[in-house]
């Protein structure tokens, strides 16, 4: 698939007032942190980086892979499949340079494709490179469309395949593009007139790692094991013992001892007692008690349901920002 195949329907004769998606409020999303943010840079570095793309695109008989993401579920519309941007060596050769190999594009193209555009949303920065242009010419700048009222219609079969697609009111051409909340989460970026989600969560799970976890403490239950018995990370459950409701949390071992360090309790429960955890100068974290290290006693776990957390966490920086700022 080529990012120019990527769908694009308008349906005409839908009924736009069958129901109402509730929209969110936008301070809460990431343009309300736009003047924290401070990343206008990217608006040029992405152009820049896109401009390999619109090089291969073009002149390439071979196409590149975009990158699933993940799966999000879209209310009356199955799934949506976020993609990124692969990183400049898994391009294919020929997409990338031309028969007598030399490259398709400048120097400059390639380095900030690879800085600014490899691994990031394909949205964010096409995003990005609307606002590069938006920035240079603003009588291209469009007002943002009135709030959307959904139709939840029988999903319309489109193309070869039998694709389905969200159905739209028409004429929202004349408007600026932005997201659907229908199709978002909270965190996401919606128009190019707001920041980068993707680094503002960055820069925010970055200070979050030097700020304690929301809830009162945490309980570790596992020890979560690579290979050979190398430890990776700590799980378990939030809040006291006694709390009526605990969410489940994992954290790489390296965290664990810098929120030890900082003062954050995290405990082992050892017969009928809280053994409180310990950290060193090196974040190494042990659980003293009279006899023995009770964190050596907790569950080991390598399993790859566990691993797969920890990653799906890592790979979506407001997963994990939600898990540190639960109580």
């Amino acid at each position: 698939m080529r990012p120019r195949d990527l769908a694009n329907e308008d349906v005409e004769g839908l009924d736009p007032d069958v129901g109402r998606i509730e929209g969110e409020d936008p301070a809460n999303l990431a343009s309300g942190h736009a003047a924290q943010l401070g990343n206008d840079h990217l608006d040029h570095e992405a152009s820049s980086g896109l401009e390999l793309v619109r090089n291969s695109e073009l002149h390439a008989t071979e196409v590149a892979h975009l990158r699933e993401h993940a799966r999000f579920g879209v209310p009356s519309a199955g799934t949506r499949l976020v993609l990124h941007w692969p990183h400049l060596e898994d391009l294919p050769d020929e997409y990338r340079t031309r028969q007598s190999g030399e490259p398709r594009t400048r120097g400059e193209a390639r380095d900030a494709y690879q800085k600014w555009v490899a691994d990031r949303p394909v949205i964010e920065t096409l995003l990005d490179a609307i606002a590069f242009f938006e920035a240079l010419a603003p009588n291209l700048t469009r007002a943002l469309p009135p709030e959307l009222v959904y139709a939840f219609v029988e999903p319309v079969p489109l193309g070869s395949n039998g694709e389905r697609f969200v159905c739209r009111p028409l004429g929202l051409d004349q408007f600026a593009i932005f997201l659907p909340d229908l199709a978002c989460r909270n965190t996401e970026r919606r128009a190019s007139s707001w920041p980068s989600a993707d680094e503002w969560l960055r820069e925010e799970n970055r200070k979050i790692r030097k700020k304690p976890p929301a809830a009162s403490s945490r309980e570790i239950t596992t020890r979560v094991e690579g290979e050979h018995g190398k430890l990776i990370a700590y799980s378990g459950l939030s809040g006291s013992r006694g709390d009526y409701v605990r969410s489940r949390w994992i954290e790489r071992a390296k965290q664990v001892g810098r929120d030890v360090r900082a003062g954050y309790r995290y405990f082992v429960q050892a017969d009928d007692f809280e053994v409180d955890v310990i950290a060193d100068q090196q974040l190494a974290v042990t659980a003293p008690s009279s006899e023995s290290d009770e964190l050596l006693a907790v569950t080991s776990d390598g399993s790859d349901s566990l691993m797969g957390f920890l990653e799906l966490l890592e790979r979506n920086p407001d997963l994990y920002r939600r898990e540190r700022l639960v109580p």
